[in-house]
């Protein structure tokens, strides 16, 4: 079950939290650390305006309110109940599920969403973005409890990059939701929730690995009287070198190298009561990038990149009467990276060694009220981002800026008992990637208490990033924004209480895809190009046996994703990178003292290259990993212990080609704890 607090009286699922924290010194941990609170500090007068001008919208996906002072309860919210009354369709990893399985980073999991494709770029450093429905990583929205991850400097985010320690759900919205959530909400949402508190309890963990994995972390909670404090430190190190099976050549062993990674994560929540939040998590690493292997030779060999962001939220709900409420937020993202790599010799004698500073600000607030059964809410928001960095286009300096302002309307009413409809529209003024109108029309009818049906419809956009507009020899100016309609057609069924089924129907068509087309034999510009459809099929079965001791999850996705672009020899191939079958399955079982998962995960053929050509088959391949672990208490003290093992049959694999994963990985934790 999913514990909520919510108003007595009102059937509001969530108040989510986000926004920015307190100017707050953090213990000197790392060199990196201190140097990026220093830097935090400079923008206090930014963060201090937005929180004073900030606002945000309320969960895109409540269907009514009504609002009564009262005091705070806890209900519990079952996931179950959850599928049968979405209007769009929305898978979520709580906390427990993710407590059960222990993944090392939270891309182990998702391949238990319907729909949703990781995209790794092997070992536990490597750059990870998610694919959902098909989508490139820019055309998905990655939020951190309602922040944007997503980068306007390349549109991705990396998914690898948080750590697990510090998650408590995800929420992954599949289909287009631009209307709700804003750009590049093209193909889903995946929406992060940071831990909540449920006790006073302090706990230190250590974990060893495969490959000189390590991992170390620290967490203190604080709840009374109604508030929270959370605060957490994570350090991950690994060597990355790993053998793997060069198929393209003779078949010999070698090992993967430049492949190391150290990251640093820091986080701070503070929840003084039920209707406010706020969070500021920092990141620092350092690790090395290798590029494709190919034919035994290793691209980037030395090339390494170092980054460190900020990432801080603010949120607060107000009741401005029985029946409205006001919702404000601000959001503030940080990144400083750096690239060296000093084999590129095409840029020059030395290499390349380029520094880049990226800023979001986000200012929002969002008016709903309820007038007889019609939930009616108004958005206004605004933000700025500005990328400051070397290999830009030379009319454009060394900085670039980004100002944008959105106004929206959503509006969700019960037509009849059983028939609820949720209609949205979305206009976005973005400085220098063009304007959009995002409408989005959805509908859920209840065909009995335990079966549902639902439908939708909506019209998307996703703006060209940075680096498509200004990175030298690359970027096209004027480049027109993607735009996408998805069609979703849905049945949630219950057949009994511990059991939920799902399953969806998609078709999804983009417009002036944003791709890099060769304009010499060295050189490639980012243009639009044409049109791109792609249909599918998702299922799902979750289910809750023994009191919930014991939970099981099937998923299943077929996915036909083709270019329509037009261009001679790719029109009407598949999309590189589109999985055609997709199956993750896992049985977890939790207790007082017994936590054990078993996990599989099945992902299909795929082309590496536009154009569909055999030579650039992905074979389909399949890993199982499995954990076990036990808690002993004494007392306030408690000690877990938990071995676990990935890629159990030790098989050889490429999720991208050149970028071989490593193969079994078996790691040994341990954790010592207080809660008194």
């Amino acid at each position: 079950m999913l514990c909520t607090k919510l108003n007595r009286g009102s059937p509001l699922n969530q108040v989510r939290t986000t926004a920015f924290l307190l100017d707050k010194q953090y213990p000197a941990v790392d060199s990196c650390l201190r140097r990026f609170v220093v830097r935090l500090k400079a923008f206090v007068p930014i963060l201090t305006l937005g929180l004073l001008c900030a606002g945000m919208t309320l969960s895109a996906h409540v269907d009514s309110l009504r609002v009564r002072d009262a005091d705070t309860v806890t209900v519990e919210v079952s996931p179950f109940d959850v599928a049968l009354q979405r209007t769009l369709p929305v898978f979520t990893l709580s906390s427990d599920r993710l407590k059960a399985q222990a993944p090392t980073q939270i891309t182990d999991v998702m391949s238990l969403v319907p729909g949703t494709f990781v995209r790794d770029y092997g070992g536990l450093g490597g750059l990870k973005t998610v694919s959902i429905r098909g989508g490139s990583g820019s055309q998905s929205l990655l939020l951190i409890e309602g922040v944007r991850l997503t980068s306007a400097q390349n549109g991705l985010a990396d998914l690898g990059g948080v750590p697990v320690t510090m998650i408590g759900s995800v929420h992954t919205t599949r289909g287009g939701a631009a209307a709700l959530f804003g750009a590049n909400a093209l193909t889903g949402v995946l929406d992060i929730g940071l831990r909540t508190p449920t006790a006073t309890s302090a706990r230190a963990s250590a974990c060893v690995g495969s490959f000189e994995e390590s991992r170390t972390s620290f967490d203190v909670d604080v709840v009374q009287s109604g508030m929270s404090v959370a605060a957490s430190l994570d350090v991950l190190s690994t060597r990355g070198s790993f053998p793997f099976t060069m198929r393209e050549s003779s078949g010999d062993v070698v090992n993967r190298e430049n492949g190391d990674a150290r990251l640093l994560s820091a986080m701070i929540s503070f929840r003084p009561s039920a209707s406010t939040a706020a969070y500021v998590l920092t990141r620092s690493s350092s690790r090395g990038v290798p590029g494709a292997v190919v034919r035994g030779s290793v691209a980037q060999a030395r090339a390494r990149l170092e980054d460190e962001d900020v990432v801080a939220g603010f949120r607060s709900t107000f009741v401005t009467s029985e029946s409205s409420l006001l919702t404000v937020r601000s959001g503030l993202r940080i990144a400083d990276m750096r690239y060296r790599d000093p084999d590129a010799n095409l840029t020059g004698i030395g290499g390349i060694d380029e520094r880049y500073t990226t800023r979001d600000v986000l200012l929002s607030a969002d008016y709903s009220v309820m007038m007889s059964s019609l939930l009616f809410s108004v958005r206004g928001e605004g933000g700025y981002a500005d990328l400051r960095g070397g290999a830009l286009q030379p009319d454009v300096g060394d900085m670039v800026r980004r100002a944008c302002a959105a106004m929206s309307i959503t509006a969700s009413m019960p037509v009849t008992d059983r028939l609820n409809v949720q209609a949205a529209l979305r206009y976005d003024v973005i400085s220098d990637a063009g304007n959009a109108l995002s409408p989005l029309i959805s509908a859920r009818y209840a065909i009995t208490d335990d079966a549902a049906i639902r439908s939708s419809w909506s019209y998307n956009f996703r703006p060209a990033s940075f680096n498509e507009l200004y990175f030298l020899n690359y970027g096209t100016s004027g480049l027109r924004p993607e735009r996408s309609h998805t069609i979703n057609l849905g049945v949630a069924l219950r057949p009994a209480s511990w059991i939920v089924v799902e399953s969806d129907a998609f078709v999804v068509t983009t417009t002036d895809l944003i791709v890099a087309v060769p304009v010499s034999p060295v050189i490639t510009s980012a243009s639009n190009v044409g049109r791109a459809q792609t249909l599918g099929l998702e299922s799902s079965v979750r289910a809750s046996l023994l009191d919930e001791r014991c939970t099981a999850t099937w998923s299943w996705t077929i996915t036909d994703a083709r270019d329509k672009t037009g261009r001679s020899t790719i029109d009407g191939t598949l999309i590189p990178y589109v999985p055609n079958e997709m199956l993750g399955m896992s049985v977890d079982w939790i207790d007082e003292k017994i936590l054990a998962s078993i996990r599989l995960t099945y992902v299909g053929g795929r082309f590496s290259q536009p154009g569909g050509e055999a030579t650039s088959l992905l074979q389909p391949f399949t890993v199982v990993s499995a954990s076990v672990g036990t808690r002993g208490r004494m007392g306030s003290t408690f000690a877990d212990v938990r071995l676990s093992a990935d890629n159990i049959a030790d098989v050889s694999y490429a999720v991208v080609r050149g970028y071989p994963m490593p193969g079994r990985t078996i790691r040994l934790s341990v954790a010592l704890g207080v809660e008194p």
